[in-house]
């Protein structure tokens, strides 16, 4: 009897225990990568990744891999330090020597120090702008091209800090930051600069190599001798080896995700991920992460994570798709437990308040069941399709009508979606809903009437008498 329970426990678990975050490393001996040293990352909208590397453009729809050489494309250089994506899917390069590539996915343009107004052929980050306006940053100040004519700004005609510039992010305000080598970060609105140094502000060194914007508008600085810091507008905060789990404070390169985790690359320690709260690491030693020095991180539409190597190639950390099964014994169905949070649906539609491991099924009809796990990563169940004899229709008991006398707003509780419609004492329909959770009736006037509830079918589950009080 004991091993009978064991198997049907681990047959319940197994769902739990199959489906992982995972890692993947693609590199010059198993892939199409140009280069094991990948300087920049991106992800298009249709989930294409590009990577800028030290010999060469690679980019990989998920099973096919191209390379992108001076030799065989309009490149202008073949070390790529930068990429940005517009809203119309133009891809921009930033090379090493010879400017700024821009590609449509036909055509290719060259704009360098030679036939535009941009400052300088060694191009470090690039942002675009709400505008459309692009930001160049450069060894020898910034360039903004808005697609006709072009603005540098430079310590000698500006309040930028310094003319080495690391790395451009764009705020939700519009806002302009630029990371320095030398002399901290700087600010431009558009019309005032402010520069934030150690002597100045909470930061935590001069040399910016990184910067990220969080949903919240939180600015996240990577230093290179000081960790990360954290601005919000008015207060800083500084996190390093010494008072947080972060491994290194050369800080290389930041990612946000959708859960607003703070992805971290280390020069010689790998990554380390933030939550707000608490810390994780990973390294070479303890994942799948091909190398350590971590010069990219990157995250796509599905959060997964991209890391971009010194040597290693590119390391990928990701959900794997995974289905969580459905059993019944009786009216009870069930799902692994260990899950964060579940949702139990029947016929497509969420069912209110079903959102533990086990749900009680009140009505017959294709139930499913979504999880989503510890690492954030989430799974539907197949349809798993549900009758019971002792389950002919939804009870009339099982849907609640509250408040009742009412004021304004009448809720409806069931365990199936259910349409409402309320009628007057003359007969006369006054409002109809579908699928009905909520109903506003504000500027029905007070009295009786009588409140009819059918399911999704139109069979008739009760009518139920509310009262409507007056202001």
């Amino acid at each position: 009897m004991k091993k009978q329970f064991s198997f049907y426990f681990l047959l319940l678990l197994f769902p739990l225990l199959t489906q992982a975050q995972v890692w993947t490393t693609y590199n010059t001996n198993n892939s199409g990568l140009a280069e094991d040293l990948v300087y920049c990352i991106a992800a298009d909208a249709q989930g294409n990744k590009w990577f800028g590397t030290y010999t060469g453009l690679s980019t990989f729809d998920g099973s096919n891999w191209h390379t992108y050489y001076t030799s065989n494309s309009g490149l202008a250089n073949d070390q790529v330090r930068a990429i940005a994506i517009d809203a119309q899917g133009t891809k921009w390069f930033g090379t090493s020597y010879d400017g700024v590539s821009k590609f449509d996915g036909t055509t290719w343009t060259t704009y360098n120090t030679n036939n535009s107004g941009l400052c300088y052929d060694n191009i470090t980050s690039i942002a675009i702008d709400a505008q459309g306006n692009k930001w160049f940053g450069t060894i020898y100040g910034v360039s903004m091209f808005n697609g006709t004519t072009w603005t540098t700004y430079n310590t000698n005609n500006s309040g930028i800090a310094n003319d080495y510039i690391n790395s451009v992010a764009i705020d939700a305000q519009g806002n302009k930051w630029f990371g320095s080598a030398y002399s901290g970060l700087s600010k431009f609105n558009g019309t005032t600069w402010t520069v934030y140094n150690t002597g100045n502000s909470g930061l935590s060194h001069n040399k910016v190599q990184s910067i990220a914007i969080d949903a919240q508008n939180n600015i996240w600085i990577g230093t290179m001798g000081g960790g990360i810091n954290k601005f919000d507008g008015t207060n800083w905060a500084s996190y390093h080896t010494g008072n947080s789990g972060l491994k290194d404070n050369n800080v290389t390169s930041i990612a946000i995700d959708s859960r607003n985790n703070i992805w971290i690359a280390g020069y010689d320690y790998g990554i380390s991920k933030f939550d707000g709260s608490s810390w994780t690491a990973y390294n070479t030693n303890n994942s799948g992460l091909a190398d350590d020095a971590v010069f990219s991180i990157a995250v796509d539409a599905r959060d997964n994570v991209w890391a971009g190597t010194y040597s290693g190639g590119v390391s990928t950390f990701g959900c794997v798709s995974f289905v969580p099964a459905i059993t019944a014994n009786g009216n009870t169905l069930s799902t692994a437990t260990g899950y964060n949070s579940y949702q139990w649906s029947l016929n497509g539609t969420a069912i209110p308040g079903a959102t533990n491991n086990t749900y009680t099924a009140q009505a017959n009809g294709d139930y499913t069941v979504a999880v989503v796990d510890n690492n954030g990563c989430s799974g539907t169940s197949d349809v798993f399709p549900f009758s019971s004899t002792g389950i002919e229709n939804i009870t009339a008991a099982s849907v609640k009508i509250y408040p009742n006398p009412a004021n304004g707003v009448v809720y409806i509780a069931s365990p199936v979606p259910v349409n409402a419609t309320l009628i007057a004492v003359d007969g006369k329909v006054i409002l109809s809903e579908v699928k009905a959770v909520t109903l506003n009736l504000e500027k029905v006037p007070a009295g009786v009437y009588s409140l009819k509830l059918t399911d999704e079918a139109g069979k008739f589950i009760k009518t139920e008498q509310l009262v409507l009080l007056g202001e």
